[in-house]
């Protein structure tokens, strides 16, 4: 379907333009192709340092009938950074959630205002789109209580926030290229959060059966645990 190759394409240069250095990645986990012709799904990943501060890390994943695109960044533990988390799922023509999200860690008060400031921003101007509260039980665990949450009614809510994305994705990039570093005492306690953020969607992520499926259990397991969520 390729619903998100613009928006990914879009992403990509704001991030390269604005200081991001592409991550080489081995090519067997930047491009997986798996099935033939009707059946066939590509995964495609894209890596990127930005500013020493932390990595942006990019997947998408469509065939015929399905599109699905994450975004993260995960900031280094030694920095004063929130955490960005997006995904995006059309299956057939039925949008099934798409989610923003901007979740401070251990982040000065200043910081995590600003972040909370950026979502509310994007969920009062596009206040229209199909908002819900109907959330899983493991993602309401790790969100920041600010995020936008939706399950569009219909493919035009998903043109909508393609369409918005890259601004909201470029208001966290200004928080990412002023932000200063965290205090030492932290750096620990930091990490540890970090790592039990990507530890908690690597076992919860509703994508996981089928990334298991398509792609297989030891392709899969070393692309979560090696690239995507390391």
């Amino acid at each position: 379907m390729c619903l998100f190759k613009k928006l990914l394409d879009h992403c990509i240069s704001l991030i390269i333009e604005t200081g991001g250095l592409e991550i080489k990645l081995p090519s067997e986990y930047s491009t997986k192709v798996v099935g033939g012709n009707r059946s066939e799904i590509i995964l495609s990943a894209a890596f990127y340092n930005f500013l020493n501060k932390g990595e942006f890390r990019l997947v998408n994943i469509s065939s015929k009938n399905l599109d699905i695109i994450n975004i993260f960044f995960f900031p280094n533990a030694d920095w004063n950074i929130p955490i960005f988390a997006m995904e995006f799922v059309v299956f057939g023509a039925k949008p099934i959630v798409a989610v923003i999200d901007i979740k401070p860690i251990l982040v000065s008060p200043i910081v995590a205002a600003t972040a909370k400031e950026i979502l509310i921003k994007y969920k009062t101007k596009y206040s229209a789109i199909s908002y819900s509260d109907k959330m899983p039980d493991w993602y309401l665990e790790c969100r920041s209580g600010n995020d936008l949450f939706i399950r569009p009614e219909n493919l035009n809510e998903i043109f909508i926030l393609n369409e918005f994305l890259p601004d909201l994705l470029h208001d966290y990039i200004n928080i990412l290229s002023s932000a200063s570093p965290l205090n030492i005492s932290s750096i620990k306690e930091n990490f540890n959060s970090i790592n039990n953020y990507k530890k908690h969607h690597k076992i919860n992520s509703p994508g996981l059966p089928l990334l298991y499926k398509k792609f297989g259990n030891k392709w899969a397991n070393t692309f979560l645990s090696k690239y995507l969520f390391t």
